[in-house]
This record gives C-alpha cells, sequence and structure tokens, in this order.
C-alpha cells in the first residue's frame, strides 16, 4: 500500500474538558495530540486490536487503578451469604 500523502486530517468530537486535560498530562510526557493518535493508529495496525483494555469506569477504584480481584482470598465459608437467585436480588444488596 504506497500513498504519496504525508498527512491526512482526522476530524474527531471529544469532550473538550477531556480533551484537554489529556493535553496537558500529555504535555508533561513531551506528546502531542496529534503524536498520540499517530501512535494510537501506527499501533492498531502492527497489532490488530485496540493496543489497550477498554474498561467500565465503575469497576475503576478512586486511585484510576483496576481492582485486581485475583490478588484477594477467599472468605472462610461461614462467612459467605445466601446465594442471590438472580442478579437483581444481588445488585439490590449491593446498593447499585
Amino acid at each position: 500500500m504506497e500513498n504519496n500523502t504525508k498527512s491526512a486530517n482526522m476530524h474527531i468530537r471529544v469532550n473538550p474538558d477531556v480533551k484537554n486535560m489529556a493535553a496537558l498530562v500529555l504535555n508533561e510526557m513531551g506528546i502531542s495530540l496529534s503524536d498520540l493518535f499517530n501512535m494510537l493508529l501506527n499501533q492498531i495496525v502492527i497489532q490488530h486490536r485496540i493496543p489497550f483494555e477498554i474498561v467500565d469506569s465503575k469497576y475503576v477504584c478512586a486511585y484510576g487503578h483496576l481492582h485486581d480481584y485475583s490478588k484477594i482470598s477467599p472468605s472462610p465459608e461461614e462467612d459467605y451469604s445466601e446465594p442471590f437467585n438472580d442478579l437483581d436480588e444481588l445488585w439490590k444488596a449491593l446498593e447499585i
């Protein structure tokens, strides 16, 4: 695939507050938003996938880290609650 064009424009819609906050963080790293998107697109081409995990924000703790449930030791069996009949009961018990 040969293309003589040195660059192409992309027009995307983003939340302006998120864009500005991301630009500040990237600026501290010496990376522009344009550089970031070029890196992202190159990694998609190389890896044939999105090069990071997409996570629902409700699973990210207050410090911005994913909860690593694999490191939680199981409770003694006597601490287990009664099983739930369906997810609605579970969500209600968890107050979600």
